[in-house]
């Protein structure tokens, strides 16, 4: 706010006399006036305090400011010395003395006044304007009876109604009237707002710098930032991969039946002719002594009328058609002792067993052709890659691909695609994902299960279009460009 529009709030202040507890208001005589004479607010009056106001504007330094308000204030208000006090180390004391280069903190005038900023200071009263007599301050060790400029105003300063650590006190001979004490208020709010606006001026161009250097930084990253993003770079891609083997034997069931007993465990290594699964078979072995037991019959039959033919022609005729029925229980028997020993599974590769856990399985229903087990070899794997539908982009046979393990974060294997499957399947989660079969170019090969991530790469583009694929990909799909 301009210190000419500062009027409003000092008009209400008011002077307490140390003399007496006598208040007197600011703007007022004793008896009150009306208003204050007008002979002494003249134009020259005016123009002064405008000059005032212009030259502490221009100023840049804090003590030119109070050596100005302490010499050049003299030519307006009614005054023999004017002191500006400000507030060092949380004490108010005298600054400035007009007229004066150095202020000797020894001298009388001083010592009473900073002795009776102290005294007001303590009562908390310094944010109020006083007017006392400066031979009745109670200040111990001075004497200033016989001092002729007694009568003296401390004007506090006030910033945004606040009081702002600093004020002026004016000493004269004369009493002040009230022209001096509006003048007074006047200059004490053009002091503090001018040293407001100077204590802000480093701080705005500070802050105007900092601005500035904050814009400059923000240009050079977003140059940097373009840059960056016009760096070529090949496309790739991540997908979830596992280490699968390649052209397993899987082990099926050969007949319906209920898997007693699994003679391997998961990673074992067999040998061909090694057992490995043996079904249920106390239903085949029933069925076995059925048709052993019927084939005795048939047997023992046709053996009576083999004996009979021999005295008679009738019971050769039987005997033709016992001799079929033998043949045929003889049938049934052999294919139930052959059903028996196929209950009992054995390895016909070399090769590591996968099973997963066995526990799952023993006990289970199987139906003819139902995978039970695989036996892969361990010098074979290629790994499988499930690349989202999304993701596929035009990779062909022999594109280069990085397999991380989540169990080796340290170690990478290099691959490159055999071959991606022509139709999405439905995966966990609801998603469709292509398998993409990758040979590894590497002798030291990871095991069987191993899972981590894929990178497959792609063709060279501009980092951007690698960042921003997939958005630019659904903005163009949602607005059907």
């Amino acid at each position: 706010m301009h210190p000419m529009r500062a009027r409003g709030h000092f008009g209400k202040a008011q002077l307490q006399s140390k003399s007496g507890s006598e208040t007197v208001p600011i703007g007022r005589s004793k008896p009150p006036a009306t208003s204050p004479p007008q002979s002494r607010l003249n134009a020259t009056v005016v123009t002064t305090l405008l000059d005032i106001e212009s030259a502490a504007i221009a100023l840049t330094k804090p003590d030119e400011l109070d050596f100005l308000f302490a010499n050049e204030a003299r030519r307006i208000i009614n005054a023999d010395l004017i002191f500006c006090a400000s507030t060092r180390s949380d004490q108010l004391e005298i600054a400035v003395v007009s007229g004066v280069a150095n202020v000797d903190p020894t001298s009388p005038v001083v010592s009473i006044l900073n002795g009776w900023l102290k005294s007001v200071q303590k009562e908390h009263a310094q944010h109020k304007p006083h007017e006392f007599d400066l031979t009745k301050t109670g200040v111990a060790g001075c004497d200033l009876q016989d001092y002729a400029a007694r009568h003296a105003i401390w004007q506090p300063t006030h910033v945004h109604g606040e009081f702002s650590d600093r004020g002026l006190i004016f000493i004269s001979s004369k009493p002040f009237d009230d022209a001096d004490r509006l003048l007074a208020q006047r200059l004490a709010a053009l002091y503090g707002y001018t040293h407001q606006m100077l204590a802000l001026r480093p701080k705005r161009a500070k802050e105007r710098s900092a601005r500035g250097r904050k814009w400059m930084w923000r240009g050079l990253i977003a140059a940097a930032v373009l840059t960056i993003l016009c760096v070529p770079v090949p496309l790739t891609v991540s997908a979830p991969a596992e280490v699968t083997p390649r052209d397993p034997f899987i082990v099926t069931s050969s007949l319906d039946g209920v898997i007693e007993d699994i003679f391997v465990r998961e990673s074992q290594p067999v040998q061909i002719g090694d057992r490995l699964v043996k079904l249920d078979t106390t239903a085949l072995e029933n069925r076995f002594d059925v048709a052993k037991n019927a084939f005795e019959v048939a047997d023992a039959r046709v053996r009576q009328l083999q004996q009979k033919s021999l005295i008679g022609a009738e019971e050769s005729e039987d005997l033709e058609l016992f001799e079929i029925e033998r043949q045929l229980k003889q049938v049934e028997t052999n294919y139930a002792r052959s059903l028996i020993a196929r209950a009992n599974v054995s390895a016909e590769i070399a090769g590591q067993v996968i099973i997963g856990n066995r526990n799952d399985l023993v006990g289970s229903p199987v139906v003819v052709g139902q995978k039970i087990l695989t036996i892969a070899d361990p010098s074979k794997v290629e790994v499988t890659i499930a690349l989202s539908a999304s993701d596929l982009l035009s990779f062909e046979k022999g594109t280069p691909v990085e397999l991380y393990l989540d169990a080796e974060p340290f170690k990478s294997y290099a691959a490159t695609i055999d071959h991606i499957s022509y139709e999405a399947t439905p995966r966990e989660g609801g998603a469709y994902a292509h398998d993409v079969i990758a040979s590894l170019k590497t002798s030291d090969l990871p095991r069987f299960g191993a899972r981590g991530v894929a990178k497959v790469r792609g063709d060279t583009v501009p980092l951007a279009v690698h960042l921003f694929r997939r958005p630019i990909t659904a903005i163009r799909q949602w607005l059907g460009m």
